[in-house]
């Protein structure tokens, strides 16, 4: 089985640049199922 690079090279670029290379980001993901604030994402608000 062959792995997938999904590293972005011109981002590496800059995070080499400045020394950011080791640090580890934290990312949450929150899905809105109930159509509550679709009038927030249409006026571009989220």
């Amino acid at each position: 089985m062959a792995t997938i690079d999904l590293q972005k090279k011109s981002v590496k670029i800059v995070l080499e640049k400045k020394q950011l290379t080791k640090v580890t980001a934290r990312v949450g993901l929150v899905l809105d199922i109930t159509g509550s604030m679709r009038t927030l994402y249409k006026n571009g608000t989220v």
